[in-house]
């Protein structure tokens, strides 16, 4: 009796469109998988610079007395009083951080893409006293009122507002996604931009999309 043996492949038009579909597939599937593990790493990165931030505004605080009131005079001594509270690498004084300590102001972006405007002292790091922290992270110090009874905040209690950027030179450098800013409040602790305490969520902290904060917060 005779046995037949069939070798049977693929053809290489049959190769070829495997090949395509598979690229096809992975072309939609891991660019979303890319942008999935970086807004991960962003909202790790936030909630942690979050808990630094309040602990230090807290041992600060404790420090003198369990109010922030009268502590500062400057944005300079507003970022000193943290320092011992910080793990930091290099600091740069008021204004002068430009390049230097944090990326160039006019690299900042909206959450909507559009140019971070740079119209007062206080954006985008600018007028900032800056402190670059070891894992990276660049804070931007900056005074408003010495007695913290500032009415930005709903409890007439802001002493300042510290600037983020949670993962320092690598970009994207925009407001919502890993650049971020919050209040200060008297008693010791930091308030994000958008929240119901904000007195600027309806205009400066939506219209660059700070208050995205939240979204990092509630999930």
């Amino acid at each position: 009796m005779n046995q037949r043996h069939l070798n049977k492949g693929f053809t290489l038009a049959e190769v070829l469109i495997t090949l395509l579909i598979i690229g096809v597939i992975a072309s939609i599937v891991i660019p979303g998988l890319i942008a999935d593990s970086q807004q991960a790493e962003q909202k790790a990165a936030f909630k942690k610079t979050c808990s630094t931030l309040n602990s230090a505004a807290k041992r600060v605080a404790s420090d003198n007395g369990g109010s922030l009131a009268g502590l500062f005079t400057t944005s300079d001594t507003m970022r000193n009083a943290f320092l011992p509270f910080l793990s930091c690498i290099k600091t740069c004084n008021l204004g002068s951080g430009n390049g230097i300590c944090h990326p160039l102001e006019t690299s900042y972006k909206t959450y909507y893409g559009t140019p971070f405007p740079i119209v007062s002292t206080w954006d985008a790091f600018k007028g900032r006293s800056v402190a670059v922290l070891n894992d990276g992270t660049i804070l931007g110090f900056l005074i408003v009122d010495g007695n913290c009874t500032s009415s930005r905040l709903a409890d007439n209690n802001e002493c300042g507002h510290i600037q983020v950027d949670i993962n320092g030179f690598k970009g994207p450098n925009v407001a919502g996604k890993d650049f971020f800013e919050f209040h200060l409040a008297r008693q010791g602790y930091v308030v994000p931009l958008g929240s119901s305490k904000d007195l600027y969520k309806d205009s400066y902290s939506k219209a660059y999309g700070f208050d995205k904060a939240l979204d990092y917060l509630s999930n």
